[in-house]
């Protein structure tokens, strides 16, 4: 498997879920265009530029020795793994459960090549990368913090976003009161972590007998 063409297709997955940013499909979001934070209120979106910069940072790596590069392209694939992972989980459990909790009925579902780069094809490359390529991961208690620091922030954020707006980026979040948010998004912050342990023992199976070779 060439980690190069791998990490590169990843990258051209993200930035094309990402146009969405850039490019208006349709009237319905002109709204997120004129709102505060605009798309990225989403932690899709979030997610997305999280998962940009861990690929181009591991196709960087790829091609470098620097070791600074390594550390910070294992730092952010260290979030960048767990939380597309969440989105890929939470967006299909509630797309299946009611497509409402996502988002409102005026607003139609993307196209299926936007949504699956979105949703899941990023996703299956960056559990690639975790697993198989990032020869030079280790557990760390730093990525813990760094996972439940992000979820922090992003629970203020959507906070922030909803008071500037007066609507929720995700309809679901409109069902519950602030106490039930913060657990809410304090369970999806362990969701992160069990995904990052899960992960970091697929990356021991996966080496546990791999003979050494240039770590990036």
């Amino acid at each position: 498997m060439n980690q190069l063409a791998v990490l590169s297709t990843g990258l051209i997955f993200a930035l094309y879920g990402m146009s969405i940013t850039v490019f208006q499909l349709n009237a319905a979001q002109e709204i997120i265009f004129k709102s505060y934070g605009r798309h990225f209120q989403f932690l899709t979106i979030q997610a997305l530029l999280i998962s940009t910069l861990s690929l181009l940072a591991g196709i960087i790596s790829f091609l470098s020795t620097n070791g600074r590069l390594r550390r910070l392209r294992i730092s952010l694939l260290a979030l960048a793994f767990p939380l597309s992972s969440f989105v890929t989980l939470s967006y299909y459990i509630l797309l299946f459960l009611d497509p409402r909790l996502l988002r409102t009925p005026n607003v139609p579902a993307p196209p299926i090549t936007l949504d699956l780069s979105q949703h899941l094809l990023v996703t299956i490359v960056l559990l690639a990368d975790f697993a198989f390529f990032a020869k030079s991961f280790r557990f760390s208690y730093l990525h813990i913090i760094q996972i439940f620091a992000f979820t922090a922030a992003y629970t203020v954020w959507i906070h922030i976003c909803h008071h500037r707006n007066g609507f929720w980026a995700y309809p679901i979040l409109g069902k519950f009161n602030l106490q039930q948010r913060i657990v809410a998004c304090a369970l999806a912050g362990c969701t992160l972590v069990v995904v990052y342990s899960l992960g970091t023992f697929l990356h021991r199976l996966a080496h546990t007998s791999t003979p050494k070779s240039k770590r990036v």
